[in-house]
């Protein structure tokens, strides 16, 4: 299952981009399109840019929605009667304005949890003192250690699955194929935006339905051969 839909990566990436940043070695596999050593190291870079900030992106929503819950939740706001979309936008180009501003505001990098409850806190026209007291509860709640903590997770949770196929095998997408016996070893980033499929089809073959096939031919070709046989004994 998708671990971070809530933004696609496509808006950051295009296709051969995507599977490039999904495989083992990106300038490896860019090698199938560009010949040329300095642009493949160039383009996955770039490459590697553009998905830190979709990562970024998706750890500002995540905060938002636990700070604007928090928020709700200490009976602030009730966030049930709000544009939060709205508001996340607002937040979202206050953020922007303060990094071209002043350079440790830098949530591209590190991001305060507190500036951002405080941001947010005033968009949401609190007056200081209930500000002050979500930054607290935010502090208190030790965001930083707790995305830390769920990216460096999803990272290091790589999925092997094997699967012993009966009959001939006939299409999978398995990474390794020995014999009747398919292996997908998925490291985290392979699911990391989207559902992946493993799929494996074989065919299996009806013994009784062969045997009585081979029965049908073999009396379709005796009978005439019987037939004649009879009438030259007649």
């Amino acid at each position: 299952v998708g671990v971070l839909t809530e933004i696609p990566l496509k808006n950051y990436l295009q296709e051969k981009e995507i599977e490039a940043f999904k495989s083992n070695d990106s300038q490896k596999y860019l090698e199938k399109f560009i010949t040329d050593h300095k642009s493949r190291k160039s383009l996955s870079d770039n490459i590697e840019e553009r998905a830190g900030y979709w990562l970024h992106d998706h750890n500002y929503i995540m905060a938002f929605n636990d700070i604007v819950s928090m928020a709700d939740s200490l009976q602030l706001i009730d966030k049930h009667n709000l544009n939060i979309q709205a508001v996340r936008d607002t937040v979202k180009q206050q953020i922007e304005e303060l990094e071209k501003q002043i350079i440790s505001f830098d949530f591209n990098y590190q991001m305060d949890f507190a500036a951002l409850a405080g941001l947010i806190g005033t968009s949401l026209q609190l007056d200081s003192i209930a500000i002050d007291g979500l930054k607290q509860h935010v502090v208190n709640a030790d965001f930083e250690e707790k995305y830390e903590e769920q990216i460096l997770f999803g990272f290091a949770s790589d999925y092997d699955h094997m699967v012993i196929m009966p009959g001939l095998l006939m299409d999978t997408n398995a990474e390794t194929v020995g014999g009747d016996t398919l292996k997908w070893d998925l490291t985290f980033i392979k699911y990391l935006d989207s559902d992946y499929v493993m799929y494996a089809e074989s065919r299996l073959t009806n013994t009784w339905a062969y045997i009585v096939s081979v029965l049908i031919v073999l009396l379709a070709a005796i009978i005439p051969f019987l037939g004649k046989l009879r009438a030259r004994m007649r």
